[in-house]
């Protein structure tokens, strides 16, 4: 859709997620996109949320980031017609977007995907927090193969030794090293997604780094993260090389020794 192009590919894994997680749990799927029109809830608003919540009908919120859930609560459509209601909220290190506890009290679950901030939801939801972390579709677009022509992938956002892909692609040549680019993008999350695990599965290695090397608008500053290249790139068989996002607890707890190589810096001959 003209909706999704205008969005980023980089969160073709969320809107996987979502639509799975409807599948999984046998669900109605409801996609948000266009910002509703209201987002700031009066005080008589508040009071009726949650009110009159229909016996057995849940439903399981997921957010960009912790503004989302104002806009989720504020629809008419979302308002008194559930008994259970979770969030996971995928950029949840922007904490300076949590909302009041007022608004989060309407909620029976808050799930961020970052652990890094776990006592500043805790300070406004109690224990009804939960830390689920980013993961993949390994049964459904995952897969190991043997024939890979690729030897490096490169894969969204680089730093600036390497966003060149004719450049790099000049400069691996010369090495010996088959590379390719940024895969093309589909026309929608699912075949974008497909097209990703098609190049993970032909490709020995996927050049990665943390997003402190790489400043972008959408990212943070003080707190680095695994993201699907990550994710995805183990569970097709490739091996993730660069300069890795070693606070977040998800990449050092779950990555085994052999899914990453860690590079001791940024130039690129010595890469």
């Amino acid at each position: 859709s003209d909706v999704y192009k205008r969005q980023r590919f980089g969160w073709s894994p969320i809107h996987h997620l979502a639509r799975m997680t409807a599948r999984l749990f046998d669900a109605n799927y409801i996609e948000q996109r266009t910002p509703p029109r209201r987002t700031r809830l009066k005080t008589a608003e508040l009071m009726t949320l949650g009110k009159g919540r229909k016996k057995g009908c849940s439903a399981i919120l997921i957010a960009k980031s912790a503004s989302d859930i104002v806009s989720f609560v504020a629809q008419d459509w979302f308002r008194n017609r559930y008994e259970f209601v979770a969030v996971w909220i995928c950029d949840s290190f922007h904490v300076d977007q949590i909302p009041h506890k007022k608004i989060l009290s309407k909620l029976d679950l808050v799930i961020p995907m970052r652990d890094h901030h776990l006592d500043n939801y805790r300070a406004v939801a109690g224990d009804r927090v939960r830390y689920l972390p980013f993961g993949a579709d390994v049964l459904d677009t995952g897969g190991f193969g043997s024939d890979r022509d690729i030897d490096l992938l490169r894969v969204g956002r680089q730093p600036e030794e390497w966003s060149d892909d004719a450049r790099s692609f000049e400069a691996c040549t010369a090495a010996g090293v088959r590379f390719h680019g940024g895969p093309p993008g589909g026309k929608d999350p699912l075949e974008n997604l497909l097209i990703l695990a098609d190049h993970y599965r032909r490709s020995k290695f996927t050049i990665a780094h943390t997003n402190f090397l790489v400043k972008h608008s959408s990212t943070h500053d003080e707190v680095d993260y695994v993201t699907a290249r990550w994710t995805d790139s183990v569970a097709n068989g490739t091996v993730v090389v660069g300069i890795h996002p070693e606070t977040d607890t998800l990449f050092r707890d779950s990555f085994w020794p052999e899914a990453s190589i860690t590079l001791d810096g940024m130039e690129q001959a010595s890469n």
